[in-house]
This record gives C-alpha cells, structure tokens and sequence, in this order.
C-alpha cells in the first residue's frame, strides 16, 4: 500500500513540476576513475567501435566494465555469502520518496531523523573527503526501514576498519546507489523522489545505474 501511495504521490508531482530534476549519474567515459587497492582493480571501462557505418550501414559500440561502474547500485550479494541480487528489487522499489540527511554538518543524533516517515530512499551527503559516523548513529540509520541508500561520498564507521559500513548495509538487506556526482549532489539540500534505475543484469551482484531525484520545492 506504501509503495501504492509513493508512486501516486510522485506521479501527481511530476505533473505539476518539468524543470527541477536533477540527474545525480556520473558519465562513462575516460575521466571516470576505477576502484583499486592494493592487489585489487575492477575491470577497466573500454568503449570501443564494433562496427562502423562504411562496414554495416550503422554503427555500434562495445563496451566492457564491472558491475560496480561508475554511479552504480551494490546488492547484498556484494558483500555477503546468499545475499539478494539486483534484479531482487521490485519495480515499485527503485522510485518513491527519500529522506535527506547532510552528513557534513557532523550533527549525529536522534533529531537528526525525528522527520522519517518510512521512505524507501534514504540520502546520505557527505563531505569530498571521507566522512566518519559515529557506529551509533549508524546502528539508528540501519533501523530505519529505507531499503535503498543513497551516499554522496564515502563514508567510514568510528573505530571501524574495511568495509564495515558496506557489510553492514548488506546484512541489513539493504541496496547502496554510490559513486553519483558529487557536484550534482550538493544542490541537493533536502527531501524529495528519487529513480534509481539499474540495468536489468540477472544475478549480480550490482549494476551501473542511472540517478535521477527531484528536491521538494524549497
């Protein structure tokens, strides 16, 4: 019935509303930086020509990267042993409301999310470096029933080493949207909807994804 009414409700919005989106995905092409650490590199993004017009009449491209390319959406099975996919996600799952919390104020207490009112999006935005939370206020986060996250930048647990914050997320059955343009990201200041719309990949552990939300008129 929530996903009903979110759905209804956004549909009314964008009847009313065609100039504020604001389209969070980061481009593909050879300014995108891949993840790599020590020992460890996701595959390379290559965008070549398959074929050509003088060959075939028409043209195509190949392209080959991982599933954790640019802005992308990580499944629990990106972490855990049995977690869910992507394609695990219902329709009605990648679109609805989000809750904003500016995580760059440092402000981490209950008041801080006094507002949630059950939205299937929760939007973290942190600062450019890594932001830190402290293990409590992210154990509240993790209890809010958001089944997709949002993070604009990297965050890191207090105390807390690896991929703590990612583990956790995934034990939790939660969906993460990451690496999103960062520019984009801070003229969001608040509430909203939000499309986080994967590839249609079956069984993977993540997807490139494209991110798209409309702030709440300020």
């Amino acid at each position: 019935m929530k996903s009903n009414q979110s759905f209804e409700n956004c549909f009314n919005e964008l009847q009313n509303r065609n100039d504020s989106f604001l389209d969070l995905t980061r481009p593909l092409d050879d300014s995108l930086e891949i993840y790599s650490s020590e020992g460890y590199s996701d595959p390379e993004l290559e965008i070549k020509t398959w074929c050509s017009y003088m060959e075939k009449g028409f043209r195509v491209s190949r392209i080959m990267m991982g599933t954790q390319t640019g802005t992308h959406i990580d499944a629990p099975a990106h972490f855990i042993e049995g977690g869910a996919f992507v394609n695990n996600l219902q329709t009605s799952d990648l679109m609805g409301r989000y809750y904003y919390i500016d995580a760059a104020t440092g402000r981490f207490d209950k008041d801080t999310v006094s507002g949630f009112r059950d939205e299937p999006f929760l939007f973290i935005r942190g600062g450019r470096g890594a932001t830190e939370l402290t293990e409590k206020f992210f154990m509240l986060l993790l209890d809010l029933s958001a089944k997709i996250w949002i993070t604009a930048g990297e965050f890191t647990i207090k105390e807390k080493s690896g991929f703590y914050f990612n583990r956790k997320l995934a034990e939790k059955g939660k969906f993460l949207v990451e690496d999103i343009d960062m520019n984009a990201a801070e003229t969001v200041t608040g509430n909203g909807y939000a499309f986080a719309l994967p590839l249609k990949l079956m069984d993977t552990p993540g997807a490139p994804c494209r991110l798209i939300v409309l702030p709440d008129k300020q």
